[in-house]
């Protein structure tokens, strides 16, 4: 428990920060409260006078004890959440036995219990309590917390305790005296709320005990104290040995913080970090698929995720290897359809996961599944009562809901190979951060592995798999800091083999990854994301400060914070409007990471490199600013101008970190941070640029072999490979700086290759994923294989399959089998009609959506429409095509309002085109892998209207011989003419 002591002699406080006025009534209003039942009317029977004065004594005899047991009281405040700290404030040594504690409180409503383990006594209906309480909010309330020996708790396995409830505190900084009386009412009253909470319709109430007493205080947002005084308690009639023996054995595990057998590394949240093993972090987490100790040590990561809850051993293994163990615990009972009705609760937790620093309860939890996630989130509480461990989710949306229950909460989602940048993941993470409101540490999963519809339609198709680049996932790493996340996870499915070449760099971009946290750690993990400022590059200076008229001055703000502009995207629109840099206010020290954003970089990773960037940053006369990597750290030379620190980082490749402090000796401390990670950095960066370097020109061989390889492209490979021979040459002469360059020079090579190679496959194409095989650099010899073949079959191709998408015949359309699909209890309304334009006299489908209903707007498609269904078959291709546009009625959100996909490959395939008011042509070419039903469909993404047109769909069925169809790499070649693919399919 944290301390804070106050000096008794501070003067000029408010009212609601405990006044030393308000301080100094307290003994008083202390020493004239009475005892309840000390209290005797007066009688005139003289008879009377000797029984009374007997029945006092022993009633003085109780109460002297009760107030000797009460001398020096300890209260057991609430543990510490995500919402709610509460710390214990010191009161200077004055003769009073109170205790204080103040209570933050993040901005959600909690109900906090304070308790005072007491003399054990029967219940009887003469025993009440008091407490003299002063507090700076009313509604506190006194109680005895009551044991039933007889009742087994099912929550927690133990003898059922609860809390019988007093008057509430209705005034606020006055010292007031609680009481509470064990009356018949009030305990029947609180036994009808147990038996409706544990749905048991009988409990065993024989025997019942008052173990101590307890305060409930309504915690409201913003800053709180409440101080307890003296205490009266009886009379105490005490139990039988062998329950109060029971009853303190059952108190004494509730104050233990950390009883024994807990063997886990604490992982806890406080007022401005994530802590693991009481220090502050950056979380870094993977699914556990029994990859050795070894390789996880070496990929950096401090927590694994063990999916399965009986795997004991092995959370002991990985606890023991020095790994925080997240573990999904099982599910209760529920009634079916209603998950507020309990048929079997858990078990107690702390003994069957006596190693888990935490729970993780879902992954890509959606709004319709939250009901259901946080019923499961409170039994899973009761089942943890001893140690109280915190809980994990990932959610699709509805994020600030579920914060109330969830102490950590996972946001974002992947968009390797789909329109969505990486910039534009950035900014959904720092709005989804935002609008959770209670969303301190939220966390991400960085997608290392194609998506399982991916890899299971590959394999259907005996086609090479898709790969996430090293690149993308470092950039990934970089949009989720930039973001603001407190947390990253690397999301796999199956184990990472040390001797697959792939693996190797998927695991090196991952240890780069966290080698680049840990040594910005002390800096990230209690920093405060202030914002972002746009970046220009060097070579857009010199237009930028040519004079011109209307230009205006920036503004003392923006001339304080860097190069004229402040970023206001990541907050208000979908996607950067260039290169930005997030900057964090530490302790000591400013931290800002300038990074590159681009609109490809998910499909295939570009260059994302400048020769030079320059900003201006504010900072005191005597801050210092460096550059700092892995690898080394540079002093930038000191060039104040008007608005601060004026620097400029030359050779910006991706991301960058500059460090604007006085504190020399947190320099000191990062250059040593910087030498212990040195060589490891260097010596794998050359590893993965020779592992990139060998599978880049594999294939390039492989598109040699089927088309072509564009102009510049062999030069490039040669310039990457001198580079990389140079990396070599360095780090065997231990200049490790020298050799990360030359790495990442070699890396930025590779990447110009790859763009090219897919610029040149996409050329011609309406978007990159009118192609399945465009939506990565190692499938672009199967997209020209595929390309070829449909030209050559071109004779083969069926009519149109579609005839109502002329949509020109209003019967033939409405009984052809559309199917319409607006979601459920939406804020959206939508309509699907067929309009007609008086220019051309030309009939067109519109979709349309409009919220009509003020609140939250959900994450989803409040429209879809999808075509009739046509019969497909294994080896048979679709080739699609229609005509799209913007409507001219509703406002759209998006620059992209609509989502275009078909059953084959499903949405996370579609296109999403930047659409206009004039017509653009779309076309989807899909190969299909087993027999089914083949429909296109169109979804709206938000309030948009669309307008749809000349929509066909033709098929080009299976080639006679399968040796025709060349769709995979594994059979024999065909002979064949290479020629240029037609511009249309």
């Amino acid at each position: 428990m944290e301390f804070i002591t106050r000096d008794q002699k501070s003067t000029g406080e408010s009212t609601t920060d405990w006044s030393s006025e308000t301080l100094r009534q307290w003994p008083t209003a202390l020493t004239n409260e009475r005892n309840p039942w000390c209290r005797s009317s007066q009688s005139g029977g003289s008879r009377r006078i000797g029984i009374l004065i007997l029945f006092l004594c022993l009633l003085f005899c109780s109460t002297v004890a009760c107030k000797a047991d009460d001398a020096a009281p300890s209260w057991l405040p609430p543990k510490n959440n995500s919402v709610t700290q509460v710390t214990r404030v010191e009161i200077p040594e004055n003769g009073s036995s109170a205790h204080r504690f103040r209570i933050h409180n993040a901005g959600v409503h909690e109900a906090l219990i304070f308790k005072l383990p007491r003399t054990v006594s029967r219940l009887h209906h003469d025993f009440e309590a008091s407490i003299n309480v002063v507090a700076s909010a009313a509604g506190a309330r006194p109680g005895l917390i009551i044991m039933l020996p007889q009742q087994i708790d099912p929550r927690t396995g133990q003898p059922l305790q609860t809390i019988i409830r007093g008057d509430a505190l209705r005034e606020i900084d006055v010292a007031k005296t609680l009481s509470v009386k064990a009356t018949k009412q009030a305990i029947d009253a609180q036994m009808r709320i147990l038996r409706a909470e544990l749905h048991q319709p009988y409990l065993k109430a024989q025997g019942i005990i008052v173990i101590g007493l307890a305060v409930v205080f309504d915690a409201t947002p913003g800053e709180h104290f409440i101080e307890f005084g003296e205490v009266a308690y009886g009379p105490v009639i005490p139990p039988d040995d062998d329950t109060l023996a029971l009853a303190t054995d059952a108190f004494g595990t509730q104050k233990s913080i950390t009883p024994a057998g807990g063997t886990y590394r604490p992982l806890d949240i406080s007022l401005d970090s994530i802590q693991l093993n009481h220090e502050s972090v950056i979380l870094r987490m993977a699914p556990d698929h029994g990859e050795s100790i070894e390789m996880l040590h070496q990929l950096g990561l401090n927590t694994m995720w063990g999916q399965d809850f009986g795997a004991t051993e092995r959370a002991r293994e990985l606890y023991d290897s020095g790994f925080a163990v997240l573990v999904t615990p099982p599910h209760p009972e529920f009634e079916p359809g209603d998950f507020s009705k309990l048929r079997q609760a858990l078990p107690p937790l702390d003994q069957q996961c006596p190693n888990a620093s935490g729970w993780y309860l879902g992954t890509r939890v959606s709004r319709e599944k939250l009901t259901h996630l946080l019923a499961w989130s409170r039994e899973v509480r009761s089942g943890d009562r001893i140690f109280q461990r915190p809980q994990l989710a990932d959610l699709t949306e509805a994020e600030g809901a579920a914060a109330r229950e969830i102490d950590l909460i996972g946001i974002g989602r992947h968009v390797i190979g789909r329109s969505e940048s990486f910039g534009e993941l950035r900014n959904l993470l720092f709005r989804r951060r935002r609008s959770g409101g209670q969303l301190a540490f939220p966390w991400t999963w960085i997608q290392i592995e194609p998506s399982s519809s991916q890899r299971a339609w590959r394999s259907a198709m005996k086609l090479e798999q898709t790969y996430v680049e090293p690149e993308q996932i470092q950039h990934q790493v970089y949009a989720a800091i930039s973001a603001g996340c407190k947390g990253i996870g690397f999301w796999k499915t199956v184990p990472l083999q040390p001797d697959d070449p792939r693996d190797q760099e998927t695991a090196i971009a991952i240890e780069l990854a966290c080698l680049e946290i840990t040594l910005l750690e002390p800096l990230l993990a209690r920093g405060r994301l202030d914002g972002h400022l746009s970046l220009q590059p060097a070579s857009e200076k010199a237009a930028a400060s040519e004079p011109g008229f209307g230009r205006k001055s920036p503004s003392g703000i923006q001339a304080a914070l860097g190069s004229g502009n402040i970023s206001a995207s990541a907050g208000t629109s979908e996607a950067p409007s260039g290169s930005d840099a997030a900057v964090f206010t530490a302790d000591r020290a400013m931290l800002i990471l300038p990074m590159s954003w681009d609109e490809s970089s998910q499909i295939v990773p570009g260059p994302m490199y400048e020769r030079s960037i320059e900003l201006t940053v504010a900072a005191t006369e005597t801050a210092s600013a460096y550059q700092i990597s892995t690898t080394g750290i540079h002093y930038i030379p000191r060039d104040v101008r008007a608005g601060g620190l004026h620097v400029r980082i030359n050779d910006f490749d991706r991301c960058a970190a500059i460090v604007v402090s006085s504190d020399q000796e947190l320099f000191r401390t990062l250059e040593a941070r910087v030498h212990g990670m040195a060589e490891r950095v260097a010596t794998q960066s050359t590893k993965l640029a020779n592992l990139k370097y060998l599978r880049v020109l594999q294939v390039v061989e492989a598109l040699r072999a089927e088309h072509r390889v564009p102009r510049g492209g062999d030069a490039l490979l040669s310039a990457a490979k001198q580079a990389l021979d140079r990396a070599e040459h360095e780090l065997s002469s231990r200049d490790f700086d020298e050799a990360a360059i030359r790495s990442n020079a070699c890396l930025r090579m590779l990447r110009q290759v790859q763009q090219i190679c897919w610029n040149d496959a996409i050329a011609e194409l309406c978007a990159p994923a009118q192609s399945p095989h465009t939506l990565s650099f190692t499938t672009l010899p199967q997209h020209w294989k595929l390309m070829h073949y449909v030209t050559q079959q071109s004779s083969r191709i069926s009519d149109n399959l579609l005839p109502s998408g002329d949509f020109e015949n209003v019967r033939l359309f409405s009984e052809d089998g559309w199917q319409r699909d607006a979601a459920p209890d939406s804020p959206f309304s939508s309509t699907a009609d067929l309009i007609n334009e008086p220019s051309t006299d030309n009939t067109v489908l519109q979709l349309k959506a409009w919220q009509s209903r003020t609140g939250p707007t959900p994450d989803g498609t409040p429209l879809s429409l999808s075509t009739p269904g046509i019969s497909v078959e294994s080896g048979d291709v679709m080739l699609v095509r229609g005509r799209l546009r913007k409507g001219r009625t509703v406002s759209g959100t998006s620059p992209r309002p609509t989502l275009i996909f078909d059953s084959e490959l499903g949405p996370e395939s579609g296109l999403r085109l930047k659409l206009t008011q004039d017509w653009q042509t779309f076309e989807l070419i899909r190969p299909i892998s087993a027999a089914s039903e083949f429909r296109v469909s169109f979804a709206l993404t938000g309030q948009a209207e669309i307008q749809l047109d000349d929509l066909e769909i033709q098929k080009l069925p299976p080639a006679e011989t399968p040796r025709m169809l060349q769709l995979t790499g594994d059979e024999a070649e065909v002979p064949c003419e290479i020629r240029e693919p037609s511009s249309r399919i």
